[in-house]
């Protein structure tokens, strides 16, 4: 049996990620917990990373992550209002029940984060696991139709019971793993995560998730 011993990397380390996300319409809590709503809303990033401390240990190390993010879907997403029904009524100029789940959209997005990773675990000889959590901030260059209450956008702005922000706070949430076969690449699964936490930003009270799948490749300056 093949038998891995991991040798921690030192602080000043540096990697690159690539990740790529579906949005999730549900609370963060049951995303967490796996019962996933998966819609139209997708994102590609790009996110850059050194490591700034670790642990005598090894175990605990915190990183700075700052990443370029592309996000894409609808223009406008469904509105369970009876309201929105068909034929609906009191829709705002030029909408209707077809008007739901339509259009396009694209914007940009760029994280900051500061992210404390966890290392140690026992099965670490086998397959190297780490946990993370970071927390930042988030600017969108448009507001994200998918934060957006399609409610205001099919009947008028002043009938929204919800709003967002393009500056947001932004948390992320992720499992990595690696083997010797492939380092110093890894795999990770991310919780990606834009909240105005319970409304001390801007009164935002909600957000976005996306559930998200990526590599990581690690790497030194030294080595240039």
């Amino acid at each position: 049996m093949f038998i891995f011993y991991p040798s921690p990397a030192s602080a000043g380390n540096w990697h690159m990620s690539l990740y790529a996300g579906q949005w999730d319409d549900a609370a963060l809590g049951r995303v967490l917990a796996g019962k996933f709503n998966l819609r139209e809303a997708y994102i590609g990033a790009f996110a850059l990373g050194r490591e700034i401390w670790r642990s005598s240990k090894g175990a605990a190390s915190l990183e700075l992550e700052a990443q370029l993010v592309g996000n894409w879907g609808r223009e406008i997403y469904e509105d369970p209002d009876p309201s929105s029904g068909d034929p609906g009524w009191d829709w705002a100029p030029g909408m209707s029940h077809s008007s739901q789940n339509s259009g396009s959209h694209f914007h940009w997005e760029t994280n900051l984060a500061l992210v404390g990773r966890w290392h140690k675990f026992p099965w670490n000889r086998y397959l190297q696991t780490s946990l993370s959590l970071g927390d930042g901030i988030s600017y969108a260059a448009k507001l994200p139709p998918y934060e957006v209450d399609p409610h205001g956008q099919l009947h008028g702005e002043e009938h929204a019971q919800v709003h967002t922000a393009r500056v947001l706070n932004y948390l992320l949430i992720e499992l990595s793993v690696t083997r010797p076969e492939i380092a110093p690449w890894s795999v990770f699964f991310r919780i990606h995560h834009r909240s105005g936490i319970f409304g001390l930003i801007d009164n935002v009270d909600l957000g976005s998730d996306f559930v998200c799948l990526g590599v990581r490749y690690d790497f030194s300056l030294d080595a240039f």
